[in-house]
């Protein structure tokens, strides 16, 4: 029988833009970087006011992190994960160029 997985990872909705819904019903779907790598423009918990007249939005969510874990039941931290995926680079070129099993034979030994 296998033991529970150590970690949990789930996410915080309506913090940065999901393209999730639209990629899974159009696997071919290219999604480009956004601006501000995609943290939407929103309020938080943390916002005085002087916090919206002078920190930018990065400050802001910057501090609602550090507040989240300021906060959290025990057990639970808030970590901010950007996973992204690279462009096309030299292998995926090559490897189209010559083909899969010559790419193998050649490029990877």
């Amino acid at each position: 029988m296998a033991s529970p997985p150590y970690f949990k990872f789930t996410t915080v909705p309506n913090v940065f833009a999901s393209f999730a819904a639209e990629c899974a019903a159009n696997p071919t779907l290219k999604v480009s970087t956004q601006p501000s790598l995609g943290l939407l423009e929103r309020t938080y918990d943390t916002d005085g006011e002087e916090d919206m007249k002078g920190k930018t939005q990065w400050e802001r969510f910057a501090r609602w992190v550090e507040w989240l874990n300021e906060n959290a039941e025990e057990g639970t931290c808030y970590k901010v994960l950007y996973l992204t995926r690279h462009g096309l680079g030299f292998h995926n070129v090559q490897n189209q160029k010559v083909g899969t099993v010559e790419w193998d034979v050649s490029y990877l030994h």
